[in-house]
């Protein structure tokens, strides 16, 4: 096993989110290239392999058989004109490919950068700027500056997650601190994500991305669930309170 010391190409979430965009158009490109060669690919063989008269209707029109035998009428499609420039970027991307597992992972990263648990959709080149260079007034860290761009947090509990012996460092000074770094996260996001990102944001909010770990229980929910499946978490242990007995009466093992 082989341990790499290179340091990461991408550091902030925001310089991941622009990479995995550039990949999904370069993908959906690849996608469209390959449908467009394999079409009109499609149109050249039934010009060379031209149907047989009999499967042809009144109107000299090719038929086609479907499923339970009966003939249908095939809809002719016009012969595309392309310039060589373009048969060669389709040819180069039949002979790429395209990897399902790739763009599921490109969708998947996109859907959850772009979901509620991350403000990186809100995020812009000049705000990450501002928000650095006020950072570094606040004698923090390089770790904890870059933890405080990606995850922008907006409560104090999250950046006591985030900065290290806080209250150690700053002494009487931490909630103002901690209220100086709320604000200048605050001041660095958009209002609301760019137009070209709104289709990701929209998805990801569809999908349920960020939405929790599934419904809670509150005291009182008994009426609602009812108490037959409120019992099936409970677990009947073999030994405890019901089970307890006095010295001396204790069951002999058949095996001794």
């Amino acid at each position: 096993m082989k341990f790499s010391n290179t340091a990461p190409y991408h550091l902030s979430n925001y310089e991941v989110l622009n990479h995995f965009l550039a990949l999904k158009a370069d993908n959906d490109e690849l996608q469209e290239l390959q449908a467009r060669y394999k079409k009109r690919n499609d149109a050249f063989l039934k010009k060379k392999y031209p149907i047989p008269e009999d499967d042809l209707d009144e109107d000299g029109k090719p038929m086609r058989r479907n499923r339970k035998g009966k003939k249908a009428a095939v809809q002719e499609e016009e012969e595309e004109i392309v310039t060589e420039e373009e048969s060669r970027r389709e040819q180069i991307a039949v002979r790429r490919g395209i990897s399902d597992e790739l763009v599921w992972m490109t969708d998947s990263v996109i859907n959850y950068i772009c979901s509620d648990l991350c403000q990186t959709s809100r995020q812009s080149p000049e705000g990450i700027e501002q928000l650095i260079h006020s950072l570094q007034r606040r004698d923090l860290v390089k770790a904890e500056v870059l933890q405080i761009v990606n995850l922008a947090p907006s409560d104090a509990a999250e950046l006591y997650c985030v900065i290290e012996d806080a209250e150690t460092r700053f002494g009487y000074e931490t909630n103002d601190v901690l209220d100086a770094v709320r604000a200048d996260v605050a001041s660095s996001l958009l209002p609301e994500a760019p137009e070209h990102l709104q289709h990701y944001v929209s998805a990801a909010q569809t999908a349920g991305v960020g939405s929790g770990h599934g419904a809670a229980y509150y005291e009182g929910d008994e009426e609602e669930y009812g108490h037959e499946e409120l019992d099936q978490f409970v677990h009947e242990a073999e030994w405890g309170a019901g089970k307890e007995v006095g010295v001396g009466d204790e069951e002999e093992d058949p095996m001794e």
